[in-house]
């Protein structure tokens, strides 16, 4: 589905935004800010920022509002912005878990996601292919994503906790451990790699390594 989406000059409403943002992504000629929480109730807004303009000018900034949502980080892969999504608690206490944004550079059109993934925190670009960082909501954590043709989804056996950001060094993507999902006070400490010259959904293609403090005295 389209979003509907205005788009006009943004900056004399930034000192009186009340949006917080987690993450940025540059498609060559713009900066997009990925909205997480919003005092406004129906609707939060995107932030794009035109590099090619001076930073305290009105002109350099735009804005597209969106109905209300959240994101945890976003990425560019070559066509589109892609951001991940963030589980809240809307106002009666029950959790939100929003589907995956897409925006077209080139239309600034807005689609979303079939259907609801989970929760994210983070956005990690490799070349051509964006890849979700798996957070934990109460209940369970998200799968691994990778986006590329499409939306694929796994959840490597040898990951058991959840984890926040991450990078690329050419060849392989690299999670940062946060916790275990089935204790959100117990870090885990597990490190993970996805090798991207195999299958995303190969057991072989993924591999970890765990520390102890004593590991480095």
């Amino acid at each position: 589905t389209t979003a509907e989406t205005s788009t006009k000059a943004y900056a004399q409403y930034i000192s009186e935004l009340k949006i917080s943002y987690i993450g940025a992504s540059f498609d060559g000629n713009f900066i997009y800010y990925a909205p997480y929480q919003s005092d406004y109730q129906d609707e939060t807004i995107i932030l794009i920022y035109d590099i090619s303009k001076e930073f305290d000018d009105s002109s350099s900034w735009t804005e597209i509002t969106i109905p209300y949502t959240q994101f945890s980080g976003t990425g560019f892969n070559g066509k589109e912005i892609v951001m991940a999504p963030h589980c809240y608690l809307d106002e009666d206490m029950v959790e939100m878990c929003p589907k995956i944004l897409f925006l077209d550079v080139e239309t600034q059109e807005v689609r979303y996601s079939d259907k609801s993934y989970g929760s994210y925190n983070g956005v990690i670009e490799a070349d051509d292919e964006i890849f979700f960082v798996p957070y934990m909501t109460e209940n369970k954590r998200s799968d691994f994503l990778m986006i590329k043709d499409g939306i694929h989804s796994f959840s490597p056996s040898i990951a058991k906790g959840a984890y926040w950001g991450g990078t690329y060094d050419g060849r392989h993507v690299y999670y940062t451990p946060y916790n275990f999902f089935e204790s959100p006070t117990t870090r885990s400490g597990e490190f993970l790699r996805y090798d991207t010259t195999k299958n995303f959904d190969d057991e072989l293609a993924w591999e970890i390594v765990s520390f102890a403090v004593t590991d480095f005295d």
